[in-house]
This record gives structure tokens, C-alpha cells and sequence, in this order.
């Protein structure tokens, strides 16, 4: 960093926080170093059909669009903003930034196919993503904290940039 200047940035959000980090660096703020992205959505109305989908047993996906539709119009009457324009898996290709994903198992909010969505769209070779066991809101495991320090160790220092994304520690699986 230069004097007075800011240094390298990583942003580390958690649901709508990661989806946050990852459209302020993907659209925002092209000077972010690296992201730690915990439990990320693609969208916010894929998440909302997901739920949709897991919880209304037997309604028809043609009234979950339906009801989706009206509370994107009321919202936008309301606030003046569009829920669909939350798309973080949209602007992830946009993304240059060093990447490391997590996502639980078991979360039955933010299904892991979210993350595995973000970390193939995002533009850059230096991510890595890891598996934990629990539910959106369990507390991640030392195992993965400890994956994430050496993965932003190596980005901050530069070292062995080109392995980050074969670096796999299975006891954090």
C-alpha cells in the first residue's frame, strides 16, 4: 500500500453479505484482492423458487412464479427496485478476484449448488471451494477457518498461485 492508501482488500460475507462482497467486487470495486464467500446465493429469486420448491409440498411452480411476479411489482412500486436485479451469479463472471467458496452440506436455505454455481462462473483461477458439514447457520469448522487463512496467505503473498485451486483439504469436507 502506498502511504496513506489502503492496502489489499478481501471481503468475507455470509449469505446476503457474500452476495454483497461478490457484486462489489464483480461491479463496484475492481481493487478487491480476494472475497471469502460463505453460503452465497446465485439470485435472489432462484433462492426464492428454491424455497418455494422445499417447502410448498404440492404447489404448482407456475403459482410460485406468480406470487414471485406480484412481490417483485409490489416491491418495485414500494422501494423503486427490481428483487431480480440481485443476481450475483449474473456479474460473477465479472469477478477477477481470488475466490474461496463455502457452502454446508446439509443447508436447506442456500443449497450447495449455489456456491458450486459461483465458483465455475467467476473469472479467475485462483478459487477454491469447501464443503462443510451442517446447515446454513452451523458454525463452520476450525478445519475450513484454517483453509481459508493458507488459501489467503498464499494470495496475499503471491505464492504458489497457480495450486490454490487444486489445494484440497478433505478433513474439511
Amino acid at each position: 500500500a502506498q502511504p496513506g492508501g489502503v492496502g489489499d482488500v478481501v471481503l468475507w460475507g455470509r449469505s446476503m453479505g457474500a452476495v454483497t462482497s461478490l457484486l462489489v467486487a464483480s461491479t463496484r470495486e475492481p481493487d478487491v484482492k480476494a472475497l471469502v464467500l460463505d453460503s452465497a446465493f446465485a439470485s435472489l429469486k432462484s433462492l426464492s423458487l428454491d424455497v418455494v420448491r422445499r417447502g410448498a409440498n404440492g404447489v404448482p411452480t407456475f403459482l410460485a412464479r406468480g406470487a414471485l411476479r406480484w412481490i417483485r411489482g409490489s416491491v418495485r412500486d414500494a422501494a423503486d427496485f427490481d428483487i431480480f436485479d440481485v443476481d450475483a451469479l449474473r456479474h460473477a463472471p465479472e469477478c477477477d478476484a481470488a475466490a474461496f467458496f463455502i457452502c454446508a452440506a446439509d443447508d436447506n436455505f442456500v443449497e450447495p449448488s449455489h456456491g458450486a454455481a459461483h465458483h465455475a462462473a467467476v473469472a479467475t483461477d485462483l478459487k477454491e471451494m469447501c464443503v462443510c458439514p451442517g446447515a446454513h447457520n452451523t458454525t463452520r469448522p476450525r478445519q475450513c477457518y484454517a483453509r481459508v487463512e493458507r488459501f489467503l496467505t498464499r494470495v496475499l503473498d503471491g505464492e504458489d498461485l497457480p495450486e490454490v485451486e487444486a489445494h484440497r483439504d478433505p478433513e474439511a469436507d
